[in-house]
């Protein structure tokens, strides 16, 4: 995946641009919300995460543990674009938690879906993760 598709996927998974609807963590998480069902978190939380990979190559080049320069900064438009996701998975988790809609469980699955995208955000501003998906593993399972 490229820089450019990555970043358009996460706008999408934000809804700031008109794309493939059934592709939108933050609709598909509304419509769950609506219907009293689970969302097809996982599915969503991938992609997302897939795509911050491939940010991470593209902001902070190939192999970003070498990197002896700053990278050229996180644009706006991609910062909106993870902010809005964050936002729309913590907003649904608050307002699922008081409504009691979806199982503890369920509650608990969508945390933990939060906080991996924001570690792996974290791990792209951090910029000298070359393999990110595989270190956020390895963070995932040392914080368990």
């Amino acid at each position: 995946m490229t820089y450019e598709d990555a970043c358009a996927r996460l706008r999408n998974h934000s809804n700031l641009t008109d794309g493939p609807r059934e592709r939108s963590l933050t609709l598909e998480l509304r419509q769950a919300e609506r219907s009293d069902t689970f969302p097809r978190l996982s599915e969503h939380v991938d992609d997302v995460l897939a795509c911050l990979a491939a940010v991470n190559l593209g902001v902070n080049g190939p192999v970003p543990s070498k990197s002896t320069e700053p990278g050229p900064g996180i644009p706006r438009e991609l910062s909106y674009a993870i902010s809005g996701i964050l936002v729309a998975m913590l907003s649904a988790d608050r307002r699922l938690s008081a409504s009691q809609c979806w199982s503890a469980a369920d509650v608990v699955r969508l945390r933990e879906a939060a906080l991996k995208v924001t570690m792996a955000w974290d791990m792209v501003l951090a910029g000298d993760h070359d393999d990110l998906l595989a270190e956020l593993q390895l963070e995932w399972d040392l914080t368990a």
